[in-house]
């Protein structure tokens, strides 16, 4: 996997990338879903698998970001 590929299936998946947000391991990215306000955060290349065609996620942290938590992640 690349950040790429993690990216892509992200946005595949309804996320859209939080620049400015690093949490968890020092190559994680973070993303932020409008339509039901969930938050990923850890998403670096360890946190995700191929099997055959599919990405598998593992171990990242999801949290439903409510009101403060979406201010200050800027979403």
């Amino acid at each position: 996997m690349t950040q790429v590929e993690i990216c892509a299936f992200m946005a595949a998946s309804g996320f859209a990338r939080i620049e400015s947000v690093w949490l968890g391991h020092e190559d994680a990215l973070a993303f932020f879903r409008e339509a039901d306000g969930l938050a990923v955060f850890d998403c670096h290349v360890g946190n995700f698998i191929k099997s055959g065609l599919d990405v598998v996620p593992i171990d990242l942290i999801v949290q439903r970001a409510e009101s403060a938590l979406r201010a200050a992640l800027g979403c």
